[in-house]
């Protein structure tokens, strides 16, 4: 029998022994334990931890013993481009100042003409409880064509295609409506008919416990076509999409 004296357990002048056996038994309990719960919170620490990729710089250049893949300059007696069997310069640098935020940005440098051929720049915002949003720019520079054009080579002008891009999606009212929205606007050199707002896509969504509903509307622009688009989905939890209509309405097409 393991006698203590624990206090409060003084009856009658004399130990009450079960009283002090239950907290001596509860003291080493604790004390047992105390590793265990050490153990635990250390683990659930090591768990919110994780590695990160805080910046990323790439360098890089191909060669190819086939055939060139680099074309620079004209010749102003053969208008023939140089060439090379050197690729551009490619360079890729990947920032993420935090868990959810990156920045990603892209770029090639042409050798033979000595200047940036393309770039692109992306930028990456994520929230597990408001959504996300994407947004993008590229471009591309006809550095051959330009040559040509200044070396009036060539009666058409050069042409570079630059564009920003837009996708982002939120949630409300505790994830039980859905806005989304993504499009895609040129800013640089177009083809002839061709609108600058091309691609546009709406969506809304309810969701409930058991099932949601999403509603989708979807606009795409092209030389001489023009095309809109509605999707009407029920999604069950636990079974999926239950219903997925899509229809075309409007627009026209050559």
């Amino acid at each position: 029998m393991i006698g203590a004296w624990a206090p409060g357990a003084h009856v009658g002048g004399g130990f009450d022994s079960l009283a002090a056996l239950r907290e001596a038994v509860r003291r080493q309990k604790a004390q047992d334990g105390k590793p265990e719960e050490e153990a635990a919170a250390a683990e659930d620490q090591h768990k919110q931890l994780s590695t990160v990729e805080v910046t990323t710089l790439e360098i890089s250049q191909d060669y190819s013993f086939l055939g060139p893949l680099t074309n620079g300059p004209p010749n102003p007696l053969t208008t023939l481009p140089e060439t090379s069997r050197f690729s551009p310069v490619h360079a890729t640098l990947r920032f993420n100042p935090s868990l959810r935020t990156s920045i990603d940005i892209r770029t090639s440098y042409n050798i033979l003409f000595n200047q940036i051929s393309d770039a692109s720049i992306s930028a990456n915002l994520r929230s597990p409880r408001r959504g996300f949003l994407d947004v993008t720019w590229t471009t591309q520079r006809d550095l051959e064509g330009e040559a040509l054009f200044r070396q009036n080579l060539t009666a058409s002008p050069p042409f570079s295609p630059n564009q920003i891009g837009l996708q982002g999606e939120t949630n409300l009212m505790g994830r039980k409506i859905l806005l989304g929205m993504q499009t895609n606007y040129d800013i640089g050199d177009v083809v002839p008919g061709q609108p600058r707002l091309r691609d546009q896509r709406y969506k809304f969504g309810y969701n409930t416990q058991c099932c949601g509903i999403q509603f989708e509307y979807l606009n795409r622009n092209y030389v001489g076509t023009r095309t809109n688009e509605i999707r009407f989905l029920v999604n069950l939890k636990g079974v999926g999409n239950v219903i997925d209509l899509q229809s075309q309405v409007g627009g026209y097409t050559p």
